[in-house]
């Protein structure tokens, strides 16, 4: 299997950003819902 090294080195490279992309997001994404999370829990909790 032949492959040019830059080639490679920018696919790898278009993954990892691609990855902390998705991290990111999964991130804002949690953090955004957090609030409602816990009012639910403590709602439980109080029940």
């Amino acid at each position: 299997m032949y492959a040019d090294g830059i080639d490679w080195f920018q696919y790898k490279a278009l993954i990892s950003l691609y990855s902390v992309l998705l991290l990111a997001r999964r991130i804002l994404i949690v953090e955004s819902a957090r609030p409602i999370i816990q009012s639910t829990d403590n709602q439980l909790c109080t029940r």
